[in-house]
């Protein structure tokens, strides 16, 4: 018997986890930064919206980048609540005093924006943000969908050595 036929739920159990529960180990890599570990810019915001990536920013450059507010990196499609809609126009065109962290991914980095403030009196505190954050992320769950992720992978690697040494197929 191959070693692929002997360990096939295994290696489909390892694929399914990696692609289902990977994100939530970047949920426990990337918590959230202390005030002082961010980095501050001065940014224009160019626009703004509830869907991936939630801002657009201009740097002193004239570079635009795209950026996100906090949200859990297991979500498919995060979608931020963190600013209304309706506040969307007073945020536009914005020369805003930014705090943000950049996360380095395998393919890319993602900018993750804590805090903005403009001169207009529109902000979005840190604290804010954090206490955002920390609702949207039930304590615990990207741990639970880690294990539960390592459960399904053992579970099914015992299952194929128990069906292997039984001799069947």
């Amino acid at each position: 018997m191959t070693l692929f036929k002997k360990y096939l739920s295994t290696l489909t159990a390892t694929v399914l986890g990696v692609i289902l529960f990977g994100p939530a180990v970047f949920d426990l890599i990337f918590t959230t930064p202390s005030l002082t570990a961010l980095r501050t810019g001065r940014f224009q915001i160019v626009s703004i919206q509830q869907d991936s990536p939630h801002l657009r920013l201009k740097d002193e450059s004239g570079r635009i980048v795209s950026a996100n507010f906090p949200y859990d990196l297991a979500h498919r499609s995060p979608r931020q609540y963190l600013v209304r809609p309706e506040k969307f126009k007073s945020f536009s065109k914005c020369d805003a005093t930014i705090g943000y962290e950049v996360l380095s991914m395998f393919t890319h980095d993602v900018i993750r924006v804590w805090s903005v403030d403009c001169p207009s009196g529109e902000k979005v505190s840190y604290a804010h943000a954090v206490k955002y954050f920390e609702r949207m992320n039930v304590e615990g769950s990207a741990l639970v969908r880690f294990a539960l992720g390592v459960f399904v992978i053992g579970f099914c690697y015992f299952f194929d050595r128990r069906r292997g040494l039984s001799g069947g197929q």
